[in-house]
């Protein structure tokens, strides 16, 4: 009894050692270029380099898979500053909800925003928000006809469609 109890404890104890020798997040470092396209129109608008640093944790124990670190866009002065957290909603989901934080930690709306694209983040689209504020307090909404979005690897609008296919951003079917 007592070799089956100890045979038990060294089991448990050997999982458990290589649990915590498990790397429990993976290192993020991108620098690519995103165009900025207005769905209403053809062209881009223009071109910006992004820069995603940080660590991507992935669904752990159930929990919400998240990334943390930074998300810097030229020609957003902000995202060069501000920390961001993106988080997914599931694992086998590449929709992200995408926050930059005050100096508190708090989420703030900011113009970039829903993230939608590989957890890699070499392919991905995101929407960029109107933001408005009132009473103090900011707000952001998206046009689905005018707005604005965020491509990776997309110089023409074709190409753009097809990265929105790719990566399950349907918009293209309001703005045919």
């Amino acid at each position: 009894m007592k070799k089956k109890l100890l045979i038990a404890l060294l089991w448990v104890l050997a999982i458990g050692v290589l649990l915590s020798l498990m790397p429990w997040h993976r290192n993020i470092s991108v620098q690519t270029i995103a165009y900025e396209y207005a769905l209403d129109q053809q062209e881009p608008l223009r071109t910006h380099a992004v820069t995603v640093e940080g660590k991507y944790y992935p669904n752990i124990w159930r929990g919400t898979p998240y990334f943390d670190g930074s998300f810097a866009v030229s020609g957003f002065p902000f995202s060069l500053e501000e920390p961001v957290r993106i988080s997914f909603r599931r694992e086998d989901t590449d929709l992200g909800m995408l926050y930059y934080r005050d100096e508190a930690g708090q989420p703030r709306s900011r113009e970039i925003n829903q993230y939608r694209g590989k957890k890699d983040f070499t392919e991905f689209i995101v929407m960029l928000f109107e933001i408005e504020e009132a009473d103090g307090k900011q707000s952001g909404s998206w046009d689905p006809e005018t707005g604005h979005i965020l491509c990776t690897d997309a110089p023409d609008y074709e190409t753009m469609q097809a990265q929105c296919r790719k990566v399950g951003f349907d918009l293209w079917e309001v703005n045919p």
